[in-house]
């Protein structure tokens, strides 16, 4: 909601709290999930090494559980990354 609305420093800070609630109660899913939602954030703010840096870190996590279409999802975003990163050169 706080990133639709343009708030990404709310929009990260709800996402850093999920993530620490997700990985104190070892839901990977979750934790890959909420990883996802920052990078995304991240790359909305400019910020493409740390987008790029969550998002592997969540491909990784999908990796380990074999879940295919999350692991697509991941790519994605990070070639997203990746474009932008290409556009400011």
């Amino acid at each position: 909601v706080y990133y639709q609305k343009g708030d990404l420093d709310r929009a990260l800070e709800h996402h850093q709290k999920a993530l620490a609630i997700h990985e104190k109660i070892g839901n990977s899913l979750g934790q890959a999930q909420a990883l996802e939602n920052i990078g995304l954030v991240w790359g909305g703010k400019g910020d493409t090494v740390k987008a790029s840096q969550h998002f592997q870190r969540a491909l990784a996590i999908y990796e380990r559980m074999g879940a295919k279409l999350e692991i697509e999802r991941a790519k994605r975003n990070i070639a997203w990354v990746e474009k932008l990163k290409a556009e400011r050169k």
